[in-house]
């Protein structure tokens, strides 16, 4: 899939264009990369469905600062 098997992706809303169908797969793609190369992602999305399917933590953008969602730790 990356021939230099990068151990971050920077990933921004990679599916936001395709169908649900389509983007079950890729979002199964690219789960199956970040397992078996022990790697990390920074997705960004707009869709709280997504975020909860592929996301071990989620973070909201508010007031120019990240907030862990379900939290009160801001970063920035």
């Amino acid at each position: 899939m990356l021939d230099r098997k990068p151990s971050v992706l920077l990933l921004d809303e990679p599916t936001a264009n395709l169908d649900d169908e389509i983007s079950s797969v890729v979002e199964s793609l690219i789960l199956e990369y970040l397992e078996s190369n022990d790697a990390a992602a920074l997705w960004v999305t707009h869709s709280k469905a997504q975020a909860a399917r592929v996301g071990k933590r989620t973070y909201l953008m508010r007031n120019k600062a990240l907030e862990l969602a379900g939290m009160e730790e801001t970063v920035g």
